[in-house]
């Protein structure tokens, strides 16, 4: 298991969590996350690793400064906005990108493990001592939205379980139509 402060994040998610800042909020929301999370934004680099409180840092600015659900919407973004748009068209089955979306995230991650079980037009993700924030799930909760957007199906991203409020893992039902 991964130590607390050796938990670290690609930086590929940092700079298309910044994009999403950028995006609705401009170069302001730039200055004002990078003076609250305490980094410069430039030095940030695809493919080097970061420590996970940055981006927690990013999450907390968001909750504090634009609300909650901005946690949320940054999930949405970055998973549309992380070249994996180009997987689409080579797989149109939810089911393939969701796999596809897991393998890339246990890439982007140096700690827990998210997993898929496959039901008919459902999926059941456990990701396993990852959560450090209850913006960490919502931020999971997001990104599989995205993934439904992406893929053009209407459906539902639920959390039925969270390892911070007591459960072994946190677990997500993702149900389309």
């Amino acid at each position: 298991m991964v130590m607390e402060d050796e938990k670290k994040v690609r930086g590929d998610i940092l700079i298309s969590f910044l994009k999403y800042i950028k995006k609705k909020w401009g170069q302001d929301g730039i200055k004002e996350c990078s003076d609250y999370v305490g980094f410069d934004p430039n030095s940030i680099r695809s493919g080097q690793w970061y420590e996970i409180h940055l981006l927690i840092k990013c999450y907390n600015w968001l909750v504090e400064t634009k609300g909650k659900n901005n946690v949320k919407q940054g999930g949405k973004f970055v998973i549309m906005n992380l070249g994996l748009l180009g997987y689409v068209v080579r797989f149109l089955k939810i089911e393939t990108l969701i796999a596809k979306i897991l393998k890339e995230w246990n890439e982007a991650f140096n700690y827990g493990r998210i997993s898929s079980k496959l039901g008919s037009k459902k999926v059941i993700l456990k990701a396993v001592d990852f959560a450090i924030s209850d913006n960490t799930c919502l931020n999971i909760t997001g990104v599989f939205e995205g993934v439904l957007k992406l893929t053009k199906n209407k459906g539902t991203v639920v959390e039925t379980q969270c390892q911070l409020k007591g459960a072994s893992h946190c677990e997500f039902l993702i149900e389309w139509e």
